[in-house]
C-alpha cells in the first residue's frame, strides 16, 4: 500500500505551465518502491536522483517519466 500526495500550487496570475510537475509517492515497502523506480527508469525515464538512503531516514529516488516528463519523487520509510 502507498500514499499518493498531489500538491497543486497557484500560478499567481502568471499563466499556468505544465513544466516542473512532480508527483510524490510515499511508500511503505522498499521492494515495491524499487520496482516502480526501475519500471519508470527503464521505459525511457530520466533518473534525477538515484535510489539512496537519506539523512532524513528514507529510501529516496526521483525519475522523470519518458511519456509525460512528470517527475516521480519517491520516499519509503519502511525498515527504519
Amino acid at each position: 500500500m502507498y500514499q499518493l500526495v498531489i500538491h497543486f500550487s497557484d500560478d499567481y496570475g502568471k499563466g499556468a505551465k505544465t513544466e516542473n510537475v512532480s508527483v510524490i509517492l510515499g511508500l511503505d515497502n522498499e521492494d515495491e518502491m524499487r520496482a516502480i523506480y526501475e519500471k519508470l527508469s527503464s521505459e525511457g525515464g530520466q533518473v534525477k536522483v538515484e535510489l539512496q538512503k537519506t539523512f532524513f531516514g528514507a529510501l529516496h529516488g526521483q525519475v522523470a517519466d519518458g511519456k509525460n516528463g512528470i517527475t516521480w519523487v519517491m520516499n519509503c520509510f519502511a525498515g527504519n
